[in-house]
């Protein structure tokens, strides 16, 4: 955010724009279908040093204004009560070459799964080119580039945050779409041990991929809509 009257004693390398300390605070109540879940808040961006509570008691620290972070409230929080967060951030300490802002600037979400889910930015992948690759009209290329084949690799981290019973037996779906139209869906199925991180992997092949460029930056979407387990 900026905000605030300029002042020279603020120092060119901030605009001359003030960078004081930001408090933030927020009450707020967990629904009933919240109990025995994990749950965490999710912050896309808080410049800079940044410290959370959750009733009083110290969470976490973040120290980057650029990265996203999530913080874990299950242990710290209850359905049957008021929750209040509170998030103090510094931002005077400039990690750019311009004025770069204070405070929240990016969403804020509160997040809930099951004691079994896949893990934050636990998805992955990549893919392999084969074959020719040729241009749609060589005269224009913002028609864009295409392939003969690829391979593209998809995992994905399942948690299994129970601390007692059996291994978890998981079923991973993935799914690549062009647009709105699925191209191809793989399974993969796994056993994450109670307390454990598992990795799900898959190979979607596709025919005829069409390729990313400057001209045109054509993307495909891969989702991992669902799993099942069973005990």
């Amino acid at each position: 955010m900026v905000g605030g009257s300029y002042d020279q004693e603020a120092g060119e390398e901030n605009g001359y724009l003030p960078t004081d300390v930001a408090w933030y605070r927020k009450h707020f109540t967990l629904p009933d279908d919240f109990e025995g879940k994990a749950i965490w808040i999710s912050f896309d961006g808080v410049f800079r040093a940044t410290y959370v509570w959750l009733n009083g008691e110290p969470l976490a620290y973040h120290d980057s204004g650029y990265t996203s972070f999530l913080v874990r409230l299950d242990n710290a929080s209850s359905v049957a009560q008021d929750n209040v967060v509170a998030l103090r951030t510094q931002p005077d300490e400039a990690k750019g070459w311009s004025y770069e802002g204070a405070g929240l600037y990016r969403h804020v979400r509160l997040v809930a799964t099951s004691r079994l889910h896949v893990a934050f930015g636990g998805v992955y992948c990549t893919s392999n080119i084969t074959g020719t690759i040729q241009a749609h009209d060589d005269n224009d290329p913002t028609k864009g580039l295409y392939a003969d084949t690829a391979s593209v690799l998809v995992s994905a981290e399942i948690a299994n945050e129970e601390t007692s019973g059996g291994a978890a037996d998981v079923t991973v779906e993935f799914r690549l779409y062009n647009g709105d139209m699925l191209l191809v869906s793989e399974s993969a199925s796994i056993s994450v041990d109670p307390g454990q991180v598992t990795v799900s992997n898959s190979t979607l092949d596709v025919t005829k991929p069409e390729l990313w460029s400057l001209p045109r930056p054509y993307l495909y979407r891969l989702e991992t809509p669902q799993f099942r387990f069973y005990n």
